[in-house]
């Protein structure tokens, strides 16, 4: 669900209709749940994190309570950086599979093995054995290879083999916008 939801639109039909107040009759959490497809009961059973976002820390305490000892990291946080991070954490899923995807495309029109190549990057990029990597506020690329390597794939993907990268293209339209730290956001979101 969005970032404010809870707060913008559920508690106060929680309250309207109870007659309560959210925080000193009744406590409130979001609690993003972490399942995949083929693994759902397994993921539920042994989750890898648990967010708590909450209301107040009693609400919080409460929630802890049900859910009783873990031995994965429990992370409590205010209730839309809950509701953010679940958006967040599915869109970054989302683009890491469409980047692959957009890859492979163009390991097959060169005749490279994909699979191979992407277990190399696995081990060598270091986007993939770092988490913290590029999550700096609008730390935008930069450096020698970045941007070089960016524009010179595309130009190279779209006249020699004609395929258009609409991921790259927007990964390059991005990382111009957020070096004008002053509009980068506002431009963003347009």
């Amino acid at each position: 669900m969005p970032p404010n939801t809870t707060e913008g639109s559920l508690i106060p039909l929680l309250e309207k209709y109870s007659g309560k107040k959210a925080g000193k009759d009744f406590g409130v959490c979001m609690n993003p749940e972490y399942l995949r497809e083929n693994s759902n009961e397994e993921d539920f059973k042994n989750p890898w994190i648990i967010i708590i976002g909450e209301l107040n820390a009693k609400s919080g305490e409460m929630l802890d309570e049900i859910y009783g000892p873990h031995s994965c990291p429990i992370i409590h946080t205010s209730i839309k950086e809950a509701e953010a991070q679940k958006y967040v954490h599915n869109l970054f899923n989302a683009c890491k599979i469409s980047f692959f995807n957009e890859m492979r495309m163009v390991c097959e029109a060169v005749d490279v093995n994909a699979d191979k190549v992407f277990n190399l990057v696995a081990e060598s990029a270091e986007a993939s054995w770092n988490p913290k990597y590029g999550i700096r506020n609008f730390g935008a690329y930069g450096g020698s290879c970045l941007p070089k390597d960016t524009t010179a794939f595309l130009a190279w993907a779209k006249n020699e083999l004609r395929k258009s990268m609409p991921l790259l293209r927007a990964v390059i339209k991005v990382n111009a916008i957020t070096k004008d730290k002053r509009n980068g956001l506002n431009d963003l979101l347009q």
